[in-house]
């Protein structure tokens, strides 16, 4: 008789479960707190990527898209030192949002800078208000975390959609198809890999 699906074994080695090094309310030495708020800031890539999305899609300059970026991490820390100080006090880093830049990348391509930051201004303020008035408290039972992570997933595929279009954006079609093929065939992207492609050297 066969076992249950459920049952079968996922990972062949054995794991070992570690308690943490730190609980939920200890904390770090400050020269070990501020080399983990530097490694965020170094592996978190949307700071960088986002503005220049917003940037590209307005007609910014090299200099006006670098002093978003600036704008955005300074930003990011006053968020999110005010956050772990005042707000709900968890180990996170708060950064700008993927579903925003959308929004704002498209007003911004048809309206204008001006309008576009102006609209992202009366939505910051009218998010803080509901925010502030616990409104949506009784709305987290309808979000359990399957939801959650469809929303991330939907995310994640409208950003790839966007990286696609920056690695394929080439004037001349037969590399940009040859780049296309070659990724198709990857189980990992590998972009040294899709520029050999796209010059039409054959992988070995």
């Amino acid at each position: 008789m066969s076992a249950d699906r459920g049952d079968e074994r996922v990972w062949a080695e054995d794991l070992e479960i570690l308690p943490p090094h730190y609980g939920v309310d200890d904390v770090p030495p400050p020269l070990e707190t501020l080399l983990y708020a530097w490694q965020h800031t170094l592996v978190d890539v949307s700071p960088y990527v986002l503005p220049l999305m917003v940037a590209s899609a307005v007609g910014y300059s090299a200099e006006q898209a670098a002093a978003m970026i600036s704008a955005c991490l300074t930003l990011m820390g006053l968020a999110t030192f005010a956050n772990v100080t005042w707000g709900n006090r968890l180990p996170s880093v708060l950064g700008p949002s993927a579903t925003d830049t959308g929004a704002m990348a498209t007003a911004g391509s048809i309206y204008g800078a001006p309008a576009m930051w102006m609209a992202g201004f009366i939505a910051g303020i009218f998010e803080t208000v509901v925010g502030a008035s616990g409104v949506l408290a009784p709305l987290r039972r309808f979000l359990p975390p399957y939801v959650c992570g469809i929303v991330v997933l939907t995310i994640g595929v409208s950003l790839a959609r966007v990286a696609g279009g920056w690695v394929f954006a080439d004037p001349d079609p037969a590399r940009a198809q040859r780049a296309m093929e070659a990724m198709l065939k990857m189980d990992k992207i590998d972009m040294a890999a899709l520029r050999d492609a796209a010059d039409g050297v054959v992988a070995r």
